[in-house]
């Protein structure tokens, strides 16, 4: 798709994103319930100038506290280790989370342990 000034529009939501969007993530923008794309759908996000950065701001701060209540309603929870793969499939995160978990597990077995022999 392109726009007014022949910018593919596409490529330009690729750009932000960094890659490029699987159709799966496409789909999901379809069925977005943000403010932004109830109101304007994906024809909003790939808007041009400051109506479509403005539908992208809203989208993304949308998404970002969404995120949010999630993490903390699984890290209060004590379920955040059982269910943070499906938030992060597609994530340049995963790996980073992985080993901050996997952190995370050896530094309790070392707290155990040190627990243990002061008993």
């Amino acid at each position: 798709m392109t726009d007014k000034k022949g910018i593919n529009i596409e490529k330009e939501v690729a750009a932000s994103l960094g890659r490029e969007p699987s159709k799966d993530e496409w789909r999901k923008l379809r069925r977005c319930c943000c403010p932004a794309c109830a109101e304007n759908g994906l024809k909003g996000l790939k808007a041009d100038g400051l109506t479509g950065f403005c539908n992208r701001a809203t989208h993304n701060l949308w998404i970002l506290l969404d995120e949010a209540r999630w993490l903390d309603k699984h890290l209060e929870a004590g379920t955040y280790q059982r269910n943070y793969r499906r938030r992060l499939d597609n994530s340049t995160y995963l790996p980073l989370i992985e080993q901050l978990l996997s952190m995370k597990k050896t530094t309790e077995a070392l707290q155990s342990a040190c627990r243990a022999k002061v008993k």
